[in-house]
């Protein structure tokens, strides 16, 4: 995991990861995955739970 990003686990069952830095939420979907790709090293579907700050 990168700077900018923080991870929780609630009860063994799925992660939730935490973007520290704010997303800019005009880049639609496409700049969603890559933020998810990019800043926590993740598949899109990896069965995570991403939540973003926007600007």
């Amino acid at each position: 995991m990168v700077r900018g990003a923080q991870a929780f686990q609630y009860a063994r069952r799925f992660k939730i990861y935490l973007a520290t830095q704010p997303v800019d939420i005009r880049t639609g979907i496409d700049g969603l995955v890559n933020s998810v790709s990019g800043n926590f090293d993740l598949a899109p579907f990896s069965g995570g739970f991403v939540v973003f700050r926007f600007k």
